[in-house]
């Protein structure tokens, strides 16, 4: 079953809407959930993770904005 990355849309939660964001691929992030990028095992999620981010001085992995809030997803 594939996985994809999920977060809410915080731009129009001041509105009241609640709606997901699906990353795309290329730091980008569409609402339609046709556009979202699949992986296909937990742990290509796991090494796409390791490659966008970084380790800080206290070893803490620090993900670029919009990733620290996001959510993976396993489709059924």
């Amino acid at each position: 079953m594939p996985y994809h990355i999920s977060k809410p849309n915080s731009s129009l939660k001041v509105f009241g809407v609640n709606k997901k964001m699906y990353y795309k691929g290329d730091n980008h992030w569409t609402d339609n959930y046709d556009d979202r990028k699949k992986f296909d095992t937990l742990f290509q999620v796991e090494q796409f993770y390791k490659t966008i981010g970084y380790t800080d001085n206290f070893g803490n992995t620090i993900l670029p904005h919009g990733f620290n809030i996001g959510s993976v997803v396993l489709e059924d």
